[in-house]
């Protein structure tokens, strides 16, 4: 025997019944270095549905929709808690890298994490940093040394090598999205 339903009661179980099989991706950018990363990650998830984007930040980007200050940290918490997948980045040394030990210590959905380890000359930020790595317990940690930004590209302006390193680090987090997706990669 056919059964037959309403088609916004069939509509409603067909939504939800796609929800469940697509898989669910964040990517949080923290702080200065974060958010400056997400910037340029969000310019090629435009438009494509393959992760949300979060920012945590003192100062209001308005050109993302999930922002959030410091201090709503908890609220943060809560809208990651049903993604499949949490990517997270954060340059280390400072604010964001605080919020984002805190996120790895109530969040079992983190997945891997970018961060960029300052310059050697910054004295305090390196010894905060090297805390924040140690108090992290998560397997897939990826470190960008920005040490070797003065070897690698020596002869130019700090901005423009930041921005190289920004596309490289955008570049792996891209990588994971499309393997946790099951897509290939068409960038």
């Amino acid at each position: 025997m056919v059964r037959l339903v309403r088609w916004n009661d069939l509509r409603g179980e067909l939504n939800l019944a796609a929800d469940g099989l697509k898989t669910r991706i964040a990517v949080v950018g923290l702080g200065g270095a974060g958010t400056s990363i997400v910037m340029v990650l969000n310019r090629y998830l435009e438009d494509k549905n393959l992760a949300d984007v979060f920012v945590i930040n003192s100062e209001k980007y308005t050109e993302f929709k999930r922002f959030y200050f410091y201090h709503q940290l908890e609220d943060v918490i809560e809208s990651l808690k049903p993604y499949r997948y949490v990517l997270l980045t954060a340059g280390l040394g400072s604010t964001g890298g605080d919020l984002l030990v805190g996120l790895t210590k109530r969040l079992s959905n983190i997945k891997s994490i970018f961060v960029s380890f300052p310059f050697s000359v910054e004295d305090s930020r390196v010894k905060r940093a090297v805390e924040q790595l140690n108090s992290m317990d998560v397997s897939e940690i990826h470190v960008v040394n920005l040490n070797f930004l003065l070897q690698r590209m020596p002869n130019m302006p700090i901005i423009a090598a930041l921005e190289i390193v920004n596309e490289e680090i955008v570049a792996k987090i891209l990588d994971e999205i499309f393997e946790y997706s099951n897509i290939k990669n068409p960038i």
